[in-house]
């Protein structure tokens, strides 16, 4: 396993889902309220929240989606606005979660796949640090897919990162059934374009095109209209992360978005894997015309620099994306032992 790929393999742990939330900064989210909302204190027992009449400044004094508005004397203006459990709640399609089909056992694929790694044997003993509340389980199998998507919408999440090795790679097979997994609860998907061996910009030219030909009339998958400084087109496009992105040269990138960015059939959103707005421009050498930009690991940067990372982006029509987690142990998956608490 490259050296490369290790930081990978330390977000398994519990689901196949690594539970590191992404915010997308460049698309307006659907907001539970319609209208403004004012300063409210929620009572968790009750899921309740109290606020004056007038800090609800929806229209009509109607609020939209899963919230209703009503009256209590006890409550601090007489009003208040009561929330849906949340697995009651719609999926948010602007709040994202990677998600790697990555495991296999015995029963079902033949042998551990992924289980096993840095020396365990499960399926007691697994390569991760927290046991999963499914066991050692299968990625192949339709059923375990279908509790991580119920999973992922309880949790108000509408949006999946595929981890995704190539045309014909395991995961890619597992495609079609997690797409209609996904496709059941509402949730979309969209992809990260793993650093497989021989990637190189063809490679990569050949992935987007293949995704959209053979996945892309899939209702599950993700597309928005999302203008950006070199990809200014009004239609529908696919998201596209590219882990490590900054392995191909600055120029190479240019030569392809360039050309995809006119594409009627193949434009795509495509985010860059770095921190440094110079990746989309203004820097030379380090200019690639990305659309946007993410931070992956939640162990290697300062929260405190995400809105300097977000306003170099926004100066130059772009947007930055980062990575949320509850913190980071991969000991038992690899021989990293940088730990970032929970």
């Amino acid at each position: 396993m490259k050296q490369i790929n290790q930081d990978k393999y330390l977000l398994s742990f519990f689901v196949a889902l690594a539970l590191v939330v992404v915010f997308l900064m460049f698309a307006q989210i659907s907001p539970d309220f319609s209208g403004k909302l004012g300063q409210i204190s929620l009572r968790k027992d009750t899921q309740r929240a109290s606020a004056d009449v007038k800090d609800i400044e929806a229209e009509s004094f109607v609020l939209a989606g899963n919230v209703q508005k009503g009256i209590d004397l006890s409550a601090s203006g007489g009003s208040f606005i009561e929330f849906k459990s949340s697995k009651e709640l719609l999926p948010n399609n602007n709040i994202f979660t990677f998600y790697y089909a990555w495991w296999g056992n015995p029963t079902k694929d033949g042998s551990w796949i992924h289980w096993e790694q840095n020396g365990h044997t499960p399926p007691e003993d697994v390569g991760s640090n927290f046991y999963p509340q499914l066991g050692a389980y299968s990625s192949a199998e339709a059923s375990v897919v279908a509790k991580h998507m119920q999973q992922i919408k309880d949790a108000g999440i509408g949006t999946i990162i595929y981890g995704w090795w190539g045309p014909g790679s395991r995961d890619d097979k597992l495609l079609p059934m997690v797409l209609d997994e996904a496709n059941k609860q509402g949730i979309k998907v969209a992809w990260q374009i793993e650093p497989y061996g021989g990637r190189s910009i063809s490679t990569i030219n050949r992935d987007i095109r293949y995704l959209y030909d053979t996945y892309g009339s899939h209702p599950a998958f993700f597309k928005t209209i999302k203008q950006t400084r070199y990809g200014n087109s009004q239609n529908p496009r696919g998201l596209f992360f590219v882990y490590d992105s900054s392995a191909i040269p600055a120029s190479h990138w240019i030569f392809l978005l360039d050309r995809l960015h006119l594409d009627p059939l193949y434009n795509p959103i495509l985010v860059g894997n770095s921190n440094d707005a110079c990746r989309i421009d203004g820097c030379n050498e380090l200019t690639s015309h990305f659309d946007g930009l993410y931070g992956y690991n939640v162990a290697g940067h300062d929260d405190d620099n995400f809105g300097y990372f977000n306003d170099e982006a926004k100066k130059r029509d772009s947007f930055y994306i980062a990575s949320v987690g509850p913190g980071f142990d991969a000991s038992r998956a690899t021989s990293n032992n940088n730990v970032l608490p929970r």
